[in-house]
């Protein structure tokens, strides 16, 4: 979200007694709303009531980033809707939400090796897979910018397909 908000010259700013913080801008004349919630991770969904409420707008209209184990580090994929897949962060988004129906974006980050846990290496530096994964970063950019002014089955068609 960092990149998005850089991209288009604006920044972050927290609202009084919330939760998050938020930045809001344009891109070739739509709106676009970057919330960042301050919770830890597994309880990022608490806030989405509270965003929803602030910002006016519908469960359909958001985009959830979030990295996922169980795709190799720089693959990236668009879903509008699904489960939690085991991930906890997106578990609470659809517990708040009581829905599935929104659209995630799956940054691949790959399952540690050597029997590693799984919060320590969520928690670490990338190490030799950083380039794909910022790779990964800018497509995501392209592709949340990409739906403010195309469908998402469109925006599938190109952003998950393999890099070559």
């Amino acid at each position: 979200m960092e990149l998005i908000a850089r991209r288009l010259h604006i920044g972050f700013k927290k609202p009084f007694l919330r939760k998050y913080l938020i930045a809001k801008g344009r891109f070739r004349g739509k709106e676009i709303v970057l919330i960042k919630p301050l919770t830890y991770m597994n309880d990022s969904g608490t806030v989405l009531s509270v965003v929803l409420r602030d910002t006016g707008y519908d469960i359909e209209d958001m985009v959830v980033i979030c990295d996922q184990l169980d795709l190799p580090p720089g693959i990236c994929r668009l879903r509008v809707k699904g489960a939690s897949g085991g991930h906890n962060g997106l578990a609470s988004m659809i517990r708040y939400a009581g829905t599935e129906k929104f659209k995630r974006i799956y940054i691949g980050i790959g399952r540690p090796l050597n029997r590693r846990r799984i919060i320590d290496y969520v928690l670490s530096d990338p190490g030799k897979e950083s380039e794909d994964i910022d790779r990964c970063i800018e497509r995501t950019a392209d592709a949340v910018l990409m739906l403010l002014y195309e469908n998402p089955q469109m925006v599938m068609n190109v952003f998950n397909k393999k890099e070559s």
